[in-house]
Formats: structure tokens, C-alpha cells, sequence
């Protein structure tokens, strides 16, 4: 039976009958050699040939667990961007290991770290710390790949785009509110578009015209980029849900919980997603979901 208006989609578990008709690429050897031990908090571990931190949020039952990482923004830190996205409590509830990396690469003049998808940085450290942390994941965890997510905000919501575009082939659905392609900014975003060679669901959050950041040359316009990789994405067909919430450079009021929602309700599929289609409660009414074919 399909569900009304009211119901909510099933939470992460596989189709009963069919079962996924695809699968995540092998995961990366890890690149320092022998994984580390993680631990819940904060972990510093060699990554890409450099130290990275991450704060680590563990169920109580680790083994088979699925996976979220969450991206900061510009000058935020792992701490306040973990409490903000409730990564403590989405972790006990939906038995998921919640990862919050740091950003490592310096903003010229700024005394500010930031992700790799600037055109003064290499995307290089920043995937290869995707990579490892999922390798030692499974080494420690024995984590459920089939279930990986992404989520971001601003600049950490540009890394997720560009991580979409370079890891889909890991990615089971990602939220990205305030990112898009580097049409947001051209002279500084450098994430050109190329067709992911997975098709995962995505949430494509902006808060309209006045969502932008910076100024004059370094102006970063959200809207745009994000309306450029939603269009794109669905061109390419993904499942795309749309949410223009007009409200400027911020996660909206209940755009974390349904954040939440929107991936808990996907398992490893290629372009399958219970939100095609779908309208009314509970999807904002800010939000358009993709049209079923």
C-alpha cells in the first residue's frame, strides 16, 4: 500500500523483496597503512599525509551501523555545527556513527580553514580524508557501506556538492543546503559540473535571492550554484527535492529535522527515492519534490 500524506517513509532498511540492484564501489585501502582505533569524541588520525581531527557520535551498537558525515561552514567549528545538526541525538536514535570532520585548508588573508573546493586549494586532502575514515570505519565498525550519507551547510554544503560529484559511487542520498556548482561564484568556487557516475537521492536547500556570502570579486551567490546543481542532477536523473525557503544564508526553521528525515528514508538504490513524487505533509511547502516519471 502506498502511504497517505501523513505516514512517513520507511527509515533505512532494505526492500523486503527486491533488494538493492546495485552496489558502492570497494571501499579505498586506507592511506597511513594500519586504521587507528576510533573512539567516540574527537579523533586525530593521519590522513592524506597530514594530521585531520573528526569528532566521532557512536550508537551503542556500532557493528552494521550506518554512516553520516556533516560539513561545517566558513569560521564554524566541528562542536557547534555537531549540536546544531543534533549529531548526538541522531546518532542514539537512528543507530548511525555521525562523523564531524575539521577542515585543514588556510583561506589566504583570512586565518580561517576551509574545505577543498576553493581555486587557491586541491580537493585532493579533503577526499582522501572521505576515503580513510570510511576504510577505518569498517575496520573498527564493520559499518553498513550501503547506507553512507552527506550533509553540509555553505561552504561545507559546496565540499558536499563537490563530494557528490567526485564520491557518488559511495553515497547513498546527501542534503546540501547552500552549496551548489561553481556558478554560485565562478572566480572562487572551483566545482565544475560532471555526471556522478552513482545516481543518489538529493535535498538541494537555498534560502533564495539573498542567500550569498562575501563580496564584490569573492562574491558567493547560493542560489544560483545551488539551482545550477539541482538542475543538473535532475537532468542526469536524480531523484531532487528542491527547497527554496527564502529566507537568506541559514538552515531553516525545521530544515534539520527534515534533513534527517529526507536521508534516513533512503538505502542504497540507483535513483530510486519514496519522495518522487510525492506531495503534501510532511514536506515543507517550500519544498518541490521530483516529478514521477
Amino acid at each position: 500500500s502506498s502511504p497517505d500524506a501523513t505516514t512517513p517513509p520507511a527509515p533505512d532498511t532494505a526492500p523486503a523483496d527486491t533488494g538493492p540492484t546495485s552496489k558502492p564501489s570497494p571501499l579505498k585501502a586506507y592511506s597511513g597503512g594500519a586504521c587507528p582505533t576510533f573512539t567516540s569524541g574527537v579523533n586525530t588520525f593521519t590522513s592524506g599525509g597530514q594530521q585531520r581531527k573528526m569528532t566521532l557520535y557512536l550508537p551503542n551498537e556500532t557493528k552494521g551501523a550506518s554512516v553520516a558525515f556533516l560539513y561545517h561552514g566558513f569560521g564554524d567549528s566541528m562542536s557547534n555545527f555537531a549540536g546544531a545538526l543534533q549529531a548526538q541525538k541522531m546518532s542514539a536514535e537512528l543507530q548511525m556513527i555521525v562523523v564531524v570532520p575539521e577542515p585543514v585548508i588556510p583561506v589566504p588573508l583570512m586565518g580561517i580553514n576551509s574545505w577543498g573546493f576553493h581555486s587557491f586549494a586541491d580537493p585532493a586532502a579533503d577526499l582522501a580524508l572521505f576515503d580513510d575514515t570510511l576504510a577505518c570505519l569498517e575496520s573498527n565498525f564493520d559499518i553498513n557501506e550501503m547506507v553512507v550519507y552527506a550533509m553540509g551547510f555553505s561552504a561545507g554544503a559546496l565540499w558536499t556538492s563537490l563530494l557528490i560529484i567526485e564520491r557518488s559511487d559511495y553515497l547513498t542520498a546527501a542534503v546540501v543546503w547552500s552549496g551548489g556548482t561553481e556558478a554560485s561564484s565562478s572566480g572562487v568556487v572551483t566545482i565544475p559540473y560532471k555526471t556522478p557516475t552513482h545516481k543518489l537521492p538529493v535535498l538541494a536547500g537555498h534560502g533564495g535571492a539573498s542567500d550569498s556570502w562575501g563580496g564584490g570579486p569573492i562574491l558567493v551567490k547560493f542560489n544560483v550554484g545551488m539551482e545550477d546543481l539541482a538542475a543538473k542532477l535532475t537532468a542526469d536523473g536524480h531523484p531532487v527535492v528542491v527547497c527554496d525557503h527564502g529566507m537568506g544564508h541559514t538552515i531553516p526553521m525545521g530544515g534539520v529535522e527534515w534533513s534527517w528525515h529526507f536521508l534516513r528514508t533512503h538505502y542504497w538504490s540507483e535513483g530510486e527515492s519514496q519522495w518522487i513524487g510525492h506531495v503534501g505533509d510532511p514536506v515543507p511547502s517550500y519544498c518541490v519534490c521530483p516529478a514521477a516519471p
